[in-house]
């Protein structure tokens, strides 16, 4: 079910509302889905579900990278020691993978080059996801979103 802000983001989306009439291959496109599902860092995604298959989907223009940093969410219980998402490794394009960190709910970084990027996660903890990507050589973050993964 969408909300109604996800509902406008996706006809922005669609209309080409969110983009500049500028030079397109050098930016990042953000697809409303991937190949898995609906893709998580589109603005337009702002809620998933518990075990929902969803995609994490961009294109990356020529000579650039992406580092996106997943965090959350947080434990419920103490005992609560498996991961906050799944991903399996046949189902990822172009991502590189570092090593998720269990404290505080979590943390992962992502890092993709040029091309289209895409791959599948699931996310089998509810709350609050925070997002966070690097775009090109950017030591700040370029944007910074968050999700709800409803039970």
């Amino acid at each position: 079910m969408l909300f109604y802000k996800e509902r406008i983001e996706i006809l922005k989306e669609k209309n080409g509302v969110t983009k500049k009439s500028s030079d397109t291959s050098k930016k990042f496109n953000y697809p409303i889905a991937g190949r898995f599902g609906k893709n998580i860092l589109s603005s337009s995604v702002r809620s998933i579900n518990l075990n929902e298959s969803v995609a994490m989907s961009v294109v990356i223009p020529n000579n650039s990278r992406i580092l996106v940093e997943i965090k959350g969410p947080a434990f419920t219980h103490i005992s609560d020691t498996e991961g906050s998402w799944n991903f399996s490794l046949s189902k990822k394009v172009n991502w590189s993978v570092d090593t998720y960190e269990s404290d505080n709910g979590g943390r992962q970084e992502f890092v993709a080059g040029s091309g289209e990027a895409d791959m599948e996660l699931e996310f089998a903890r509810s709350g609050i996801v925070s997002i966070v990507a690097y775009e090109g050589e950017d030591k700040e973050k370029s944007w910074e979103k968050t999700i709800n993964v409803r039970r």
